[in-house]
């Protein structure tokens, strides 16, 4: 299970964002940590990508998408 003290962070920006990955931005002098979901703003991604000081994966994609499964096999199940 990731822990978001335990993630290995990557220097610099990515290439694209996805979900699942964290990032460390600097805003107004303070760093700060956003995790990325499905739905972002063009304007507000590019914002954050010019300010990124590091990234990392909070959730693997293949993770990710496993959980979907999951949580789509329990909503079938209980219907």
């Amino acid at each position: 299970m990731s822990n978001i003290r335990q993630v290995q962070w990557v220097p610099g920006r990515p290439e694209r964002l996805r979900q699942g990955m964290v990032m460390a931005t600097m805003v107004f002098d303070e760093e700060l940590i956003f995790l990325i979901g499905d739905f972002m703003d063009e304007a507000y991604r590019d914002h954050l990508m010019d300010r990124c000081l590091k990234w990392a994966w909070l959730i693997q994609p293949h993770e990710l998408t496993w959980l979907e499964d999951m949580a789509s096999r329990k909503t079938r199940t209980q219907e």
